[in-house]
């Protein structure tokens, strides 16, 4: 039986404001692992929750490994088989018995690669933070769990210099008399488009997809122009306030739309001091103040929105994703289904700021979730007959993908397709415009035609094989 560990969600109070913080916590049987929470905090403002979790289920995977191995020294044997076991499981293959009682099945190298470098970077943290855990003293009031972490924090820091950041098996090792050598490299795979949603179903999904038995449903048709015209990625809509669409001035029939930073964005002009005069401040401020809420970026459950960055554009001192609509008629449409939405947002009574809300079922006015927008999403591709597939790109993610290959086969600039996906470097583009297994094909058999004496290499080929 292993350690009972679980990483719930919960609202820390840290002052007499009674402002809660609500934040994944680590809880053991003897409580909270607050070195952990105490880690979290520090990132809360660049790291999203999903980072959170994922950080604590690798700490949850070392503590689990740890007590069930009690008797095991926190030596670099005790690493390297940790390191091991995240690969191999801890099920014996032949025999299906697991001795340790851990239930692990294997992670693929990627992951294994992930949980590591999680951990490290955390311990780091722990070696560097707590005085205690460089001493080795034991803390009066440190549970088993936070001792535990804090030896093997300690430890770590001690043979950081051999383990590096791969925590190799001897079998991982190349043959060499270093003191400490990389293990093999893991294959390099190479990127290929992921499937995009096919762009002869678009107005179809929009007009008859997410037509319903009271008409269209122009909150979901805007979510996915933002996302398939827009190019943006599918959190990023539900930061949206009502005020950040206006008509470009540049483009009266077309949409300007702003996806603010949900801390480092800007203000509504109506946020206002007791004599009228506009309040200064950021978008975090804002929330709290006005609103008493967290921006989505903090939230745990159904309201959390991520947030994953990328270059932003700045205006004063506020940030944010400028929407480029490619092509530019996707924003004369997102205006014309916007004003038409927020006939609809006008009637409806909110306890937030933003736009995109529960229009008929309850709790009406709530922040709309991510979840509810997939069910809907894969609702609407179901109704004009196809599947709901990653690889056939029907998710809402293909909807960026189909604007990252227009923009390419567009052959608009590479910085420029940079600037308008708001990534920060050109690798990073790399998955959104590599070939698909047809373009790869077609431009082999292409090929044949410019290469010199290609034709006759072909016909000479068939001919062996008749």
């Amino acid at each position: 039986m292993g350690v009972p560990l679980v990483l719930v969600r919960g609202r820390v109070f840290f002052d007499s404001t009674g402002i809660p913080t609500e934040i994944p916590v680590l809880l053991t049987p003897d409580g909270v692992v607050y070195q952990l929470l105490d880690y979290f905090l520090l990132r809360q403002d660049e790291k999203s929750n999903s980072w959170m979790r994922k950080v604590g289920r690798a700490v949850i995977l070392l503590l689990e490994y740890k007590f069930a191995n009690p008797t095991m020294p926190l030596d670099q044997r005790f690493f390297t088989m940790f390191a091991k076991r995240l690969g191999t499981g801890s099920i014996d293959p032949l025999s299906g018995e697991d001795l340790s009682g851990l239930g692990w099945t294997a992670l693929s190298p990627t992951e294994k690669r992930h949980v590591i470098q999680r951990l490290t970077n955390f311990f780091e943290h722990v070696a560097a933070t707590s005085p205690e855990a460089a001493k080795l003293n034991p803390l009066v009031t440190a549970s088993a769990f936070e001792q535990g972490l804090q030896d093997v924090a300690y430890q770590h820091m001690r043979f950081s210099a051999f383990l590096g950041h791969t925590w190799q098996t001897a079998e991982e090792r190349h043959t060499s008399t270093m003191p400490m050598v990389r293990g093999e490299r893991p294959a390099k795979v190479e990127k290929r488009q992921p499937a995009r949603f096919p762009d002869q179903h678009l107005m179809n999904l929009l007009m008859e997809g997410f037509k319903t038995r009271i008409g269209l449903n122009y909150r979901d048709i805007l979510i996915t122009l933002l996302l398939n015209g827009g190019g943006v990625r599918v959190s990023e809509p539900f930061h949206l306030f009502p005020s950040d669409v206006m008509p470009n001035p540049y483009r009266p029939e077309q949409a300007l739309v702003l996806i603010h930073h949900p801390i480092e964005g800007g203000v509504p002009d109506d946020w206002v001091d007791s004599r009228g005069r506009p309040r200064r401040g950021n978008r975090g401020q804002y929330l709290r103040e006005r609103w008493g809420i967290i921006p989505r970026k903090q939230m745990l459950g159904g309201k959390e929105a991520g947030w994953k960055g990328g270059t932003h554009e700045a205006q004063g001192a506020a940030r944010f994703h400028k929407v480029h609509w490619f092509v530019p008629e996707f924003g004369e449409m997102f205006l014309y289904f916007w004003y038409l939405y927020l006939e609809q947002l006008i009637s409806i009574e909110r306890n937030h700021p933003f736009a995109f809300v529960n229009l008929w079922r309850e709790p009406k006015g709530a922040m709309y979730s991510i979840n509810k927008f997939r069910a809907s999403h894969d609702a609407a591709v179901h109704r004009i007959g196809l599947n709901v597939s990653k690889a056939e790109g029907t998710t809402p993610h293909g909807h960026r993908h189909a604007y990252g290959k227009r923009a390419k086969k567009a052959r608009l600039d590479v910085d420029l397709r940079r600037r308008m996906m708001h990534h920060t470097s050109l690798e990073s583009m790399d998955v959104y415009t590599a070939p698909t297994e047809q373009e790869i094909e077609e431009a082999l058999a292409q090929g044949v035609f410019n290469l010199e004496g290609g034709l006759e290499l072909a016909r000479s080929i068939r001919s062996a094989m008749s």
